[in-house]
């Protein structure tokens, strides 16, 4: 089992940009008694609010086991089955900011390509080479993706007492919160 979790700066960033915002909002609404603020502080609040939710430990993660994946982002959980999976391969998104796209088999044309929302902290050649690496050991193939050497230095380790605190939030989290698996 190995957990990725995604680096939380752009959420961070978002979250700097909506209390801008909202400080705008409140000042406006201040000097110059304009009713026209209340949109903008109320959009700004719930924007602060998401974006709070997002940076809670177990909001947003990759967890690889060995009969599968699972995707939680926000409010989403997506799990896929390692034999489900024809191929991962690197793509561009929206941005031009590389990302991780995976095939699924016996899927209609247009719902089998999916991708991971985030690259959880690695670059995305790395990702791609850590995902091609789980999906050949659960398929039934001992050997590294063609071209590629050795990928046991591509998995970061954790060390044992981090390993234990994340199995253990996982394992032990409290039932029926929205945050916690």
């Amino acid at each position: 089992m190995k957990l990725l979790r995604p680096q939380k700066r752009y959420t961070w960033c978002l979250l700097v940009f909506a209390l801008c915002f909202t400080g705008f909002g409140i000042w406006s609404l201040w000097r110059f008694q304009t009713v026209s603020a209340w949109p903008l502080i109320v959009t700004s609040l719930l924007l602060i609010f998401f974006m709070t939710l997002s940076l809670l430990p177990n909001s947003s993660y990759l967890l690889l086991q060995k009969d599968g994946f699972r995707i939680r982002h926000l409010f989403t959980v997506t799990e896929h089955k390692w034999i489900d999976v024809a191929k991962f391969f690197v793509g561009r998104r929206f941005t031009d900011q590389g990302g991780i796209f995976y095939l699924l088999k016996n899927k209609s044309l247009f719902f089998n390509i999916k991708a991971f929302p985030e690259n959880y902290g690695l670059d995305t050649e790395d990702l791609y080479k850590l995902l091609n690496l789980w999906w050949n050991r659960a398929v039934g193939q001992s050997e590294a993706p063609s071209g590629e050497g050795d990928l046991e230095a591509v998995e970061p380790q954790l060390p044992d007492q981090e390993a234990v605190l994340v199995q253990e939030a996982i394992f032990l989290s409290p039932a029926g919160s929205p945050f916690f698996p």
